[in-house]
Formats: structure tokens, C-alpha cells, sequence
């Protein structure tokens, strides 16, 4: 396995490598700070987690402004600063399927007409819900977090293992491509 990815590095050009690298290291940080912040899961629904779907889980924040801070512009910074950054926004992490849910208020607030008496109560109900757990839910305002990135390997090893743990499952899923979000 190993003499593979070597070969196959050799194949790709470095501009590849290094973008890959990059990518590795922003899905390794969004999932080790969900892991560490918001329990590894959707803080709405609970289903969706960083093992079934990290892709789909997203950064939300309270209150917004204008000044919110968006996941791609501090993906690239260390755990520790992404960390701080949620905290003092005061974020939670929800699904795709919540945050559309709770950011669609006018759908919601329109849902019996456009759904029927039963669906639309099912909806507001959900909306309401998903809406309760966010309040709920605090960060540990104290909460020390260490970048998983800033453990010592010998050169070059750890992008090794990173791709053999990405191949496999990528051929346990029986994906035919992949991104880092």
C-alpha cells in the first residue's frame, strides 16, 4: 500500500499535492472542532455527525450581523484560533437540513398554507424544536483545544495516512470522488 501512494505521488504534480494537503488539513480542523465544541453531531437534530456526514454540517451563529464570521475564511487557521473565534461568536453547529430550516422563517410562518394543516404543524413543531436545543446548547466558554495537527511525525508520513484512511473508505462507501467540505 505504501509503494502505491508513493507512485502515485510522483504522478501528480506539487501544486496537486499541496492542495490536497490543504483540503486534508481543513476537513481534519472542521471535524475536530466539531468534535471538541459541539459533541461530534448537529446540535438540532442530533443525527447527523461527524462520522456519517461531516460534510453536511455546518457553522451557525445566534445572532447575526454583518460581522459573522464565514466556516472557508478561518478553515485555514489553527484549531485553537477557530475555537476562540466560535466561542466569542457564540456559534452552534448544526445540519444543512436545520440551518435551512431555521433560517426559513418565512416558510415556516407560511407552512399550514403551503402544506396543509398536518405537514405545517409538523414543521412548526420541528422549527421549534431545533430552535429550543440551539438555545440550550452552551460551549464551554473554557474549553481547551489543542490542534490534532500539531502532533510531531517524521516527515511525510502522516499524509500517508491520511490517504490510506481516505482510499479505504472512499472504497467502503463505493464513492466514485470526494470533497473536503
Amino acid at each position: 500500500m505504501d509503494i502505491e501512494i508513493r507512485n502515485r505521488e510522483k504522478e501528480l504534480p506539487n501544486e496537486k499535492i499541496r492542495n490536497i494537503k490543504f483540503q486534508l488539513k481543513k476537513w481534519i480542523r472542521k471535524r475536530y472542532i466539531i468534535e471538541q465544541l459541539f459533541k461530534g453531531k448537529c446540535v438540532g437534530c442530533g443525527k447527523i455527525t461527524v462520522k456519517n456526514n461531516l460534510g453536511a454540517l455546518c457553522i451557525h451563529h445566534k445572532t447575526l450581523s454583518d460581522n459573522n464570521i464565514k466556516w472557508p475564511k478561518i478553515a485555514h487557521l489553527d484549531c485553537e484560533n477557530i475555537a476562540n473565534i466560535l466561542m466569542k461568536e457564540d456559534c452552534s453547529c448544526l445540519c444543512i437540513n436545520c440551518h435551512a430550516l431555521i433560517h426559513s422563517t418565512g416558510f415556516v410562518e407560511n407552512a399550514n398554507e403551503i402544506l396543509g394543516d398536518e405537514y405545517g404543524q409538523m414543521v412548526k413543531q420541528n422549527f421549534e424544536n431545533i430552535k429550543n436545543r440551539i438555545n440550550e446548547f452552551n460551549i464551554c466558554k473554557n474549553k481547551s483545544i489543542i490542534s490534532p495537527l500539531k502532533v510531531k511525525f517524521s516527515f511525510g508520513q502522516i499524509w500517508k495516512k491520511y490517504l490510506i484512511n481516505i482510499h479505504k473508505l472512499i472504497q467502503e462507501k463505493n464513492f466514485n470522488e470526494f470533497t473536503a467540505d
